[in-house]
């Protein structure tokens, strides 16, 4: 008798959403959706708009001839996807879709957001509180990812280093601002990047040469993140290594993140001039074990589940873990699928075990 993973048929594939990383699910559910049906399964999506209102299909054509203009969504690549009839037209609300999924009409679910309202938690609870299966990883390994700050933590307890880093909220700041200016600048120093601590793609991210950098870093931040993280700047360069499986993860060739404008910011993760990745990274098998290793060890401790990618910088021969991506950018330079297919993975196989592993 087949297992269930074999008997799934329908997955429905919702994106878009209230995140600031909002354009590039859309680039990632639009890859998703090809290489679900490349995988031979009947797939279908719900384009969610910023306000997480189901949208339909006019919203994202308008959308998706947004990011061809910006360069992010290269022209023509998923016309297909955006005619074939695979995205719902006229969408019920979310209280009706989540009444869709419950009545079984797809198999699996499979959430192609990224950033806060999808990739945190929140969405595999719902999906989690409603019995529906979903592809990924579960609440908790989502949730403490999705947060740097708590990977930091939790990294630094097991014995992984980590760059040296302070945390701290914004009513914080406000608050004892100067004696965070003088932590700061004590104990990390210039140069430092302020990050938002629960996002990713490189937004709300910059680099601080000198005490007003910092202080409109934070700022430049604050606007995404209610919690930031400041963090020294590193000489090294920053690897990524994907890892799929639950109690038994695997781990792809890792890839070297070619930097640009002294870090790898928005532009050039998706940007028309977005730098070239070396796949696989240039590295002694010794350091490129090492560097595989400890992405296994980074996803075990976190409890993740389905799939993630970890980045991590290496500085003078050591490693330094940067942070898990539980919801992996897709398609176009995104890193995830080129990392498995040149480990010899190939992109539909990719999407099948990511569907094995939801009814392991």
């Amino acid at each position: 008798m087949k297992d269930k993973a074999q008997l799934i048929e329908r997955v429905c594939v919702l994106f878009g959403g209230i995140s600031p990383e909002h354009d590039i699910s859309v680039k990632s559910a639009l890859f998703a959706l090809k290489s679900l049906i490349q995988a031979g399964f009947k797939s279908y999506g719900y384009y969610l708009d910023r306000q997480n209102r189901p949208a339909g299909l006019d919203s994202l054509i308008e959308k998706a001839g947004a990011l061809i203009e910006e360069g992010i969504l290269p022209e023509g690549a998923y016309t297909d996807i955006l005619t074939e009839e695979l995205i719902c037209k006229k969408p019920p609300d979310i209280g009706k879709l989540f009444n869709i999924l419950i009545s079984g009409q797809y198999d699996v679910v499979f959430p192609v957001f990224h950033g806060p309202g999808g990739e945190d938690g929140s969405i595999q609870g719902a999906l989690e509180f409603l019995n529906i299966p979903y592809i990924g990883c579960g609440v908790a390994g989502s949730a403490m990812a999705m947060d740097k700050a708590v990977t930091k933590t939790i990294c630094g307890a097991h014995g992984i280093k980590v760059l040296e880093y302070l945390s701290f909220s914004i009513p914080q700041w406000k608050n004892e601002n100067q004696d965070f200016l003088r932590q700061i600048e004590g104990e990390i120093g210039y140069p430092c990047f302020i990050k938002p601590a629960r996002l990713g793609s490189s937004i709300g991210i910059s680099r601080a040469d000198n005490r007003d950098d910092l202080i409109s870093a934070v700022n430049n931040a604050a606007v995404y993140d209610s919690k930031l993280i400041c963090e020294r700047a590193i000489s090294g360069r920053e690897y990524s290594v994907a890892v799929i499986g639950n109690s038994h993860p695997e781990v792809s060739v890792p890839a070297e993140i070619s930097l640009w404008n002294d870090f790898f910011d928005y532009p050039a993760k998706y940007g028309p001039d977005a730098v070239e990745d070396i796949i696989p990274a240039p590295l002694s098998p010794e350091l490129t074990g090492q560097l595989q290793q400890t992405a296994l060890k980074v996803y075990t401790i976190l409890g993740l589940s389905g799939m993630a990618r970890i980045d991590s910088f290496i500085e003078d021969g050591k490693i330094y873990v940067n942070e898990a991506n539980t919801i992996p950018g897709l398609g176009g330079n995104s890193l995830f699928h080129r990392m498995w297919e040149e480990t010899g993975v190939t992109v539909p196989e990719l999407f099948k075990r990511l569907i094995s592993y939801t009814f392991e």
